[in-house]
């Protein structure tokens, strides 16, 4: 072949190599309410759509794949430039449709940067309240219906739809499914998604919140309905809040009765939803219905039965999840749940009972606290606790970390935020990765577990160790370096007050005092009294717990965040108390740093 042959087909294979590209990179249609126009073709943030509804029908006839970036607003179903008051017809929808993308959450026509994206900060609403009236009595019982009674049935509706059909990043509430329209809405649920409805409705949802949205029937926030065929919705960081059914499933229902019917959910958070019969948080039907739940967190959800998940007879799996609070109990029914947070304990590998510590539910915060670091989303920072939730390093050992920031134990966290980039950090004395049984200690109990999954192959194996997806000698080596390795116990708290300057230059050092520290038993627990010198500042002190055998070993550590130290030698006042422990005698030891500062004897009698 000659030069000029070669240089003909590499030109060729560029052009196919483009074309190639080019028809995967998807369509973009920008819908803004406060975009100027004149043309509102959705062709630019300038010429956006007014209404997302048009956005959809441009979506629907173009080639796909297809992107529909919306600005923060409130947007209603019955709106678009045919009636851009409103029609409202409650019968109205956002369809979602396969091959297209709607993502909220952008800055728009009015900021400097109208493609800059931020969920929380620039709030995309689909709103089913088409009057702009709803008034909520109480946020975790019945809604005022007077005020919903023109609500849209179904803000969002999912049918003959995949995994290509996608919704991130959007708050929907106020659907009220309280109708008896004509098809396809003769059925009452789903307020805030209708999904499936005799056909396949199997669609993505990413950061999506349901909020205040509540149905006569089954689904307040969602129903997943697999009568005759699949109906397989996957949610990744989804949150469903204060919405109701008067039959089932406050924030979602899943019926599987002739279809398959298998949400997975994962990183989701279920609060303050309720039903009048069953299911608060989550309800499940049907022969056919398989939901998996990872990392979930349920709490605060109330009903007549299964305040937090109602499930008589179908497959339900929990992995990594944290139930909580919720009335009359966290779980009515079957499920198979392991390394899970279950208050009032639930049969299973690694679960604990123990409270999860969540940093403000009061204010719907469900991040754990820590003393190694917790994310404050109001700050949008940092901040230590004085305790350490029990959920931390507590989840699957076999599952990867994830996003999960340093310091992470090499172990993931239960609840919400485990394997995100917002869990919370581990402040060095958690669970060891060879615990299996999560009870503080590697003994033979969790070798037992480990022989169980010995040569297995898979994704999530709890003694694969080394996340290989193989359970091999290169795990048992790390359940052998780890053999009676013990944990701190079910509790470390304590509290380092504020600095007390010490009247001498900051780069003189004096000794430390070994009898600084106090030491007194009470009950199972020790409390423990100690001013700790240091030049950093309060919120760069830590302090963690050691127990070996009858060694108990507390550590004052400087992490130095800033790298800058304060202007001068501060004593800081710590108070902690650790345990319980078993009865016994225990050695007391204190280092700062890597400093030795002493040691004492204590002991737990019997019956304290």
């Amino acid at each position: 072949m000659t030069r000029r042959s070669n240089l003909r087909a590499l030109v060729v294979i560029s052009i196919v190599l483009m074309a190639s590209v080019s028809s995967s990179i998807a369509k973009v249609i920008y819908v803004d309410a406060n975009a100027p126009g004149p043309i509102h073709d959705g062709s630019s943030w300038t010429d956006a759509y007014n209404y997302l509804q048009d956005a959809l029908a441009d979506a629907n006839s173009a080639v796909k794949p297809v992107e529909i970036w919306v600005a923060e607003g409130i947007y209603t179903p019955d709106s678009n430039s045919a009636d851009p008051n409103g029609s409202g017809d409650r019968e109205a929808t956002f369809q979602l449709i396969n091959g297209v993308t709607i993502k909220g959450g952008y800055a728009g026509i009015r900021e400097p940067d109208p493609n800059e994206r931020d969920i929380e900060f620039y709030k995309t609403f689909l709103s089913g309240d088409l009057n702009g009236n709803d008034v909520v009595v109480d946020p975790c019982d019945l809604f005022d219906e007077p005020t919903r009674a023109e609500n849209s049935y179904h803000i969002v509706f999912s049918q003959l739809t995949d995994a290509s059909a996608v919704l991130d990043g959007f708050t929907i509430t106020g659907g009220n499914a309280n109708g008896t329209g004509g098809y396809p809405f003769f059925e009452n649920g789903g307020g805030g998604l209708y999904n499936g409805i005799h056909m396949p409705g199997s669609p993505t949802l990413i950061n999506c919140t349901f909020i205040e949205n509540s149905t006569w029937d089954k689904g307040g926030g969602i129903l997943n309905s697999g009568y005759f065929d699949d109906c397989s919705p996957t949610l990744t960081n989804c949150t469903f809040s204060r919405n109701w059914a008067k039959d089932g499933g406050g924030g979602m229902f899943n019926n599987g009765w002739y279809g398959t019917c298998s949400p997975k959910l994962s990183n989701c958070v279920f609060s303050c939803n309720s039903s009048s019969q069953f299911g608060g948080g989550l309800a499940s039907t049907g022969a056919f219905c398989d939901v998996t739940l990872i990392n979930c967190t349920f709490t605060n959800n109330s009903a007549g039965t299964g305040g937090g998940i109602f499930n008589p007879e179908e497959t339900l799996t929990l992995t990594n999840c944290i139930l909580w609070g919720d009335e009359p109990e966290e779980i009515c029914g079957n499920a198979i749940v392991n390394y899970s947070c279950i208050e009032a304990s639930w049969e299973g590998l690694g679960n604990i009972v123990a409270d999860p510590c969540f940093a403000d539910v009061n204010n719907g915060d469900y991040h754990l606290k820590s003393q190694a670091g917790r994310w404050d989303p109001n700050s949008e920072s940092w901040v230590k606790d004085d305790v350490t939730s029990p959920c931390i390093d507590s989840g699957n050992p076999g599952c990867p970390v994830g996003d999960e920031p340093d310091p992470n134990g090499n172990r993931k966290n239960m609840g919400a935020y485990g394997g995100t980039a917002e869990a919370s950090k581990s402040p060095g004395n958690g669970r060891s990765i060879a615990d299996l049984t999560n009870d503080w200690i590697v003994d033979s109990n969790d070798l037992k577990v480990f022989v169980d999954y010995w040569l297995q192959m898979g994704e999530c194996l709890p003694g694969d160790f080394d996340r290989s997806q193989f359970v091999d000698f290169n795990d048992f080596a790390i359940l052998g370096g780890q053999w009676s390795q013990k944990g701190p116990g079910p509790g470390i708290s304590y509290n380092i007050g504020g600095c007390i300057p010490v009247d001498f230059p900051s780069s003189t050092a004096e000794e430390p005092n070994e009898t600084r520290f106090t030491v007194t038993v009470v009950g199972s627990n020790i409390h423990f009294e100690d001013m700790m010198r240091a030049n950093c500042c309060p919120e760069e002190l830590d302090v963690q717990m050691t127990l070996e055998d009858n060694l108990i070993t507390i550590y004052e550590i400087e992490r130095f965040f800033t790298r800058v130290p304060c202007p001068c030698i501060c004593d800081f006042p710590i108070t902690a108390t650790f345990g319980p422990f078993e009865p016994g005698t225990y050695i007391f030891a204190v280092y700062q740093n890597n400093s030795f500062i002493g040691s004492t004897t204590v002991t737990i009698e019997n019956g304290q």
